[in-house]
């Protein structure tokens, strides 16, 4: 108390209090250090079963696997785990695992059919046509009339000219081209030839 000029009352304050709760305070170290050994063994738990699920995901992402095939694996998973994680875990959206592709009717018999009202009536157009299939038992439009009839011809586009060189303009006005030839003159002002010989 000297030293640090306590006075004997404060101390003895003090080493009373500190006896009264000294347990609480080394209990909170020990429940710290709990604590961390806790976090610890659960950070290695998340870490391991991330790997466990990266190696699973590519061990599934296999090009192999046809669609159908990943919606059975997802049905089996989906009785355990929810719909989302099954489809997050095996990387097929959960749009693709609902989507019911519509089968469309046979165009062979479309086919048949707009021969048979074009035998009938060797006039009309596909648009006629078309009009004749629907009052029939045919839901189509003319599009497809067209497409299946072969009308549809390949238009070439018209082609933009970016740059057009066929004009009579010059082509850099601000330029101008000249030829100097150098040629060595004879003493009497005539050009030199070589001699061949």
């Amino acid at each position: 108390c000297r030293e640090y000029r306590l006075r004997p009352p404060v101390f003895s304050r003090w080493r009373e209090e500190f006896l009264e709760r000294a347990p609480e305070i080394f209990a909170t170290e020990r429940s710290r250090g709990d604590e961390q050994e806790r976090i610890t063994g659960l950070e290695q738990m998340v870490g391991r079963l991330t790997m466990q699920l990266e190696v699973a995901k590519k061990r599934l992402e296999r090009p192999d696997l046809s669609l159908e095939r990943q919606r059975e694996m997802i049905d089996m998973l989906a009785q355990e785990y929810p719909l989302t994680v099954a489809c997050e875990v095996l990387g097929v959206p959960r749009s693709s695992y609902y989507y019911q592709p519509v089968k469309s009717p046979d165009e062979t018999k479309l086919k048949g059919a707009i021969k048979k009202t074009a035998a009938e009536w060797p006039t009309y157009g596909y648009r006629r046509i078309t009009e004749q299939l629907r009052r029939g038992e045919w839901v189509v439009n003319h599009q497809r009339v067209q497409r299946l009839m072969g009308l549809q011809a390949q238009i070439k586009r018209k082609q933009r000219r970016t740059t057009n060189s066929k004009h009579g303009f010059p082509r850099y006005p601000n330029t101008t081209t000249a030829f100097y030839k150098t040629v060595p003159l004879t003493d009497n002002g005539g050009n030199t030839k070589p001699l061949e010989g």
